[in-house]
């Protein structure tokens, strides 16, 4: 041992003594084998003061320093390293339908934005242009608020809007964001898979299709009557007036001939009181023109060509007032 003032201390790799003590270069080789190979036949007796190691020091295995502006700060390096969960999608209301929704802090969290939350998404919202209760809705947590003060509040944004906010972020967790709604998106609309070879399952199928065919049935069963009423009006003799056709059909005069006009059934010439039949639906047989006598009221009589209604245009007709 060699005594240096009041420091003892055991001559590392040739290390020299000036002045009580050890050049910086024998200081920073002794610290780093009295940190890596500590050994009780080596004791290293360090004075009041530690003896500087390269700059910055390390504090542990487990954590680095990282540079942030004019600061340094202690970032855990193993929870930076583990693996980030997706946001989750779960259906919710916007507007008046149900959708797949994303809350909005969870995106926040997952694509790394240097923008504190509440800055972030009102940003987002103004730059593109999204709607309140068409591309999100806004909400207030449930429980108190953790950081004291008013509940927090809440975004539920649909898929769509996620996706943009997701392209817009800009970097590699963006991307895969945009990826994982793109993929959720798909398997929703996917058709779902039935395993025919289960028998609950085919059972379950079987029953519904037996209780759809019931229905139909009786749908059948029901319809049939008119069905037969028509068949026997086409294929009786003679035609009717539009007058007489609207009471068979129990509507009002005025009203059918008013939806005759507008379907194209019948017209009227310029200069003339009487109904006229469009030559397409005549010749379809749906209507015919009869020439009849009228009284004047001299006691006279004139000839009036008057469109009549066939049998099988009171059957098309019928059964066009049916579906509407």
């Amino acid at each position: 041992m060699r005594k240096t003032g009041s420091y003892f201390r055991t001559p590392i790799c040739g290390g020299t003594w000036r002045n009580g003590m050890l050049n910086r270069r024998s200081r920073c080789l002794a610290s780093t084998v009295a940190r890596f190979l500590p050994s009780p036949q080596r004791p290293i007796h360090e004075p009041s003061g530690r003896l500087p190691l390269p700059w910055p020091a390390l504090p542990g295995p487990q954590r680095r320093r990282f540079r942030c502006g004019p600061f340094f700060h202690s970032t855990d390096w193993s929870m930076t390293m583990q693996e980030q969960r997706f946001p989750a999608i779960t259906v919710g209301s916007i507007g008046a339908a149900a959708v797949q929704t994303v809350n909005a802090r969870d995106l926040h969290a997952f694509l790394n934005s240097r923008k504190v939350f509440g800055a972030w998404i009102n940003d987002r919202i103004e730059q593109y242009g999204f709607i309140e209760n068409a591309d999100f809705v806004v909400f207030s947590q449930t429980g108190n608020n953790p950081q004291g003060g008013r509940p927090m509040k809440e975004y539920a944004l649909s898929i769509d809007m996620a996706k943009q906010l997701s392209m817009v972020e800009r970097n590699e967790q963006g991307q895969r964001a945009r990826l994982y709604f793109l993929e959720c998106e798909r398997r929703a609309k996917a058709p779902s898979s039935v395993d025919l070879n289960d028998p609950a399952t085919l059972r379950g199928l079987l029953a519904s299709y037996a209780d759809k065919a019931l229905e139909l049935q009786k749908e059948v069963d029901q319809l049939r009557p008119s069905q037969i009423a028509l068949e026997r009006i086409s294929m009786a003799d003679g035609s009717l007036c539009i007058t007489d056709a609207a009471k068979a059909l129990q509507m009002q005069p005025k009203e059918f001939f008013a939806r005759l006009q507008r379907n194209g059934w019948i017209f009227k010439r310029r200069g003339s009181d009487h109904y006229l039949g469009y030559e397409s639906k005549v010749m379809a047989g749906y209507l015919e023109h009869k020439v009849t006598a009228v009284p004047r009221g001299d006691g006279s009589e004139k000839m009036v060509e008057q469109v009549r209604i066939t049998p099988k245009g009171l059957t098309k007709i019928a059964s066009l007032i049916s579906r509407h």
